[in-house]
């Protein structure tokens, strides 16, 4: 890459698959070390503050200002995906993106649910950090 088209390039989003490939190698998760700090800091730190972001503020806010268990679920797992989708467009191609979102909406909402079924984050950071696993494992596969 040329160093002039830098700053444009952290802001591109991949038209392809081929794109995709170079995106992620321009931002160094094709480098095998990488890739592992990543998913470290992903698995332990990412997932913990997500779970209190969206599941302790954000959810309990929204039950405080709806009064509805269904609808701060519903808000909750909504904001989250939102933020998830935001991010994964930087990395993938739209149906990619799109299909991720799915995934990232039903496990957002039963994370949410769990929070206000028992208002612990334990078992929500747990499951979330095991789903981490998951989706990063099979990253390696495909990249390494």
């Amino acid at each position: 890459m040329r160093p002039n088209h830098r700053f444009r390039d952290v802001f591109h989003h991949p038209r392809n698959l081929h794109d995709s490939r170079r995106i992620h190698r321009y931002r160094g998760l094709l480098d095998r070390n990488t890739f592992l700090i990543g998913v470290v800091y992903w698995v332990i730190f990412n997932s913990l503050v997500e779970e209190f972001v969206f599941r302790k503020f954000v959810g309990e806010r929204l039950l405080e200002l709806t009064g509805s268990q269904t609808l701060s679920i519903i808000g909750s797992a909504a904001i989250f995906t939102l933020h998830h989708t935001v991010a994964l467009s930087f990395y993938f191609v739209w149906w990619q993106t799109l299909l991720a979102t799915i995934g990232i909406l039903v496990a957002g909402g039963i994370w949410s649910w769990l929070y206000l079924r028992y208002y612990s984050l334990s078992a929500c950071w747990i499951s979330h950090a095991i789903a981490d696993v998951a989706v990063f494992g099979t990253a390696y596969l495909i990249l390494f």
